[in-house]
C-alpha cells in the first residue's frame, strides 16, 4: 500500500492546482502554498479515514486511479475504491505523510 501511495502522491499537485483558482500570473508563492494546505488537509482528512475529505482535494471528477493493474474510472469510483480496499480501519488504510514535495509552476494554471 505505501508504494502506490506514494506514486499516488507524486501527480497530486499537478491534479489539484485548479482547486485553488487562477490568480495573476506571479513568483507562484501563494499558489504553491495553497497546493501546499490543501496537501496538508488531503494527509489529515485520510489519516483520519475521512476518504470523501481525501477525495475533495481533487478538483478533476475525471481523476483515475490505478492500484494493483486495477483502473478506477473517476471521481466516484476512486472514491469507491478507497473506502472498499482501505476503510475497514486504520490498519488497512495506513498513515499517510506526504514528503519531499516539489512544486514547480509551469504556467498560471499548471504546476
Amino acid at each position: 500500500m505505501k508504494t502506490a501511495l506514494r506514486l499516488f502522491a507524486a501527480s497530486i499537485a499537478c491534479a489539484l492546482l485548479a482547486s485553488t483558482g487562477s490568480r495573476a500570473a506571479n513568483s507562484g508563492s501563494e499558489e504553491k502554498e495553497a497546493i501546499l494546505a490543501l496537501v496538508s488537509r488531503m494527509e489529515a482528512a485520510w489519516n483520519r479515514g475521512d476518504f470523501k475529505g481525501y477525495m475533495d482535494g481533487f478538483a478533476n471528477p475525471d481523476v483515475i486511479f490505478i492500484s494493483r493493474g486495477e483502473y478506477q474510472k473517476d471521481w466516484q469510483g476512486t472514491l469507491d475504491h478507497y473506502i472498499r480496499d482501505y476503510g475497514a480501519s486504520e490498519a488497512t488504510r495506513g498513515q499517510l505523510r506526504f514528503y519531499d514535495i516539489r512544486i514547480e509552476m509551469l504556467a498560471p494554471d499548471a504546476a
